[in-house]
């Protein structure tokens, strides 16, 4: 959620994230309650298409290639995350 919020700028969509990593969170606390289960991997589910579309948006956008060595470390961390984060999000969900 940091590298989302602070590096991204991305305020709705980590704010989203947060609420998703809460929900998860309170379905642990509650003994693995399977409702909150459920509704945390529907949420997952649904960020993580989402940001597989923001995604499949931005790599077809790229001036250079997806990571590249004349590209900032900046850049290639932007680029991890955008790819990590609806991978995550669809694993989980």
């Amino acid at each position: 959620t940091g590298m989302r919020l602070f590096l991204l700028l991305d305020i709705m969509g980590g704010f989203i994230m947060g609420v998703g990593i809460a929900l998860g969170w309170y379905a642990y606390k509650e003994d693995m309650n399977v409702t909150w289960f459920c509704y945390w991997g529907m949420m997952c589910a649904f960020q993580g298409t989402f940001d597989l579309v923001k995604f499949i948006d931005y790599w077809v956008k790229l001036p250079y290639h997806l990571f590249s060595s004349d590209a900032s470390a900046e850049y290639n961390l932007m680029s991890a995350t955008l790819v990590l984060i609806p991978l995550v999000q669809l694993i989980g969900a």
